[in-house]
């Protein structure tokens, strides 16, 4: 009931309970300090009509649930400090109109969404703002907002970019089927090494290792393993490889002989390694499965780590 009162600072005491919504009734206080005391539950809507205060600071409390919008309306007020509380929700929107702050502080709470469009929130300091739930906006320290509008519509610059960011990634992946189509369905080869880009038709050069290994002829066999046999193979172009032909998947194990094949296929294309045979290709003929692998004169890896010479 102290109409006149001008300055009220209760701050650094330890008053618990809630904060007074009584205090409307000083109509001509200028400033009000209850900070570092105990107050806790919601900011009393009746504060907003205190519309003389110039200095508001709550900071320091066990203050929760959303700030109300009705403190939007101290138009009067230069200096807000909300810090150190559990306030959580976003910063009302009611806030852009208070032209007069000047200095705020809402760090150390469970704040979110986007600051509000007021000078004083925009330009205020990284310890201001931080050790928030998620705060946005163009402050320093804060990660940029996403293009949606205090009403919750998305901008027309944003809904044009992902318009064509979607259609840019349907564009992309037709060019990529279709470019991947006409290699495999290329009937003359794009270079000499045709096995480094797989750029041929795959029934031609499934052909082209049956003609060179004589329909797998056992004397071109270097090698029989669980999974496999490997051939020595010249290929049209003059080329030596090893053929490595797995058996046929319809055999019984042909599901895991597949596995392996496709795992092969995975670790071989990645690795670049002088000590490691490189693979030019793999043709996955339903009958018989092939890797081309670069061939290397010298007799059975086995033979040459048992040797005791």
């Amino acid at each position: 009931m102290l109409s006149n009162l001008q300055y009220l600072n209760l701050g650094a005491n330890n008053l618990t309970g809630l904060i007074p919504e009584q205090l409307d009734g000083c109509r001509k206080l200028l400033s009000l300090n209850l900070s570092r005391n105990r107050f806790r539950e919601s900011i009393p809507l009746e504060m907003g009509s205190i519309q003389s205060l110039q200095i508001l600071d709550l900071s320091h409390n066990l203050l929760m649930n959303r700030i109300p919008a009705q403190l939007g309306g101290l138009q009067k007020l230069e200096a807000l400090n909300l810090s150190h509380n559990e306030l959580l929700g976003s910063i009302p929107s009611s806030f852009d109109n208070m032209l007069s702050l000047t200095v705020v502080d809402i760090s150390y709470n469970q704040l979110e969404g986007p600051l509000p469009n007021n000078k004083a929130f925009q330009e205020a300091p990284v310890g201001a703002l931080g050790n928030n739930k998620w705060l946005c906006g163009n402050a320093t320290g804060l990660n940029a907002c996403p293009s949606i509008t205090r009403g919750g519509k998305k901008s027309n610059k944003s809904t044009i970019f992902i318009i064509v960011l979607v259609l840019g990634i349907v564009f992309f992946v037709f060019v990529v089927v279709g470019l991947l189509y006409m290699i495999c369905h290329t009937r003359e080869p794009q270079n000499e090494n045709q096995f480094e880009v797989w750029s041929l038709d795959g029934l031609l050069v499934y052909e082209d290792i049956v003609e060179a290994t004589e329909s797998f002829n056992s004397k071109h066999c270097v090698g029989v393993g669980g999974t496999a046999s490997v051939y020595k193979a010249q290929l049209q172009t003059g080329r030596i490889v090893a053929v490595k032909k797995l058996h046929t998947l319809q055999d019984s194990g042909g599901e895991a002989i597949l596995k392996a094949f496709e795992s092969e296929i995975r670790t071989l294309a990645e690795i670049r390694h002088r000590n490691i045979l490189k693979l030019y290709g793999f043709c996955a003929h339903p009958r018989h499965p092939l890797l081309l692998y670069e061939f290397i004169e010298g007799g059975s890896l086995e033979n040459i780590l048992t040797d005791e010479n």
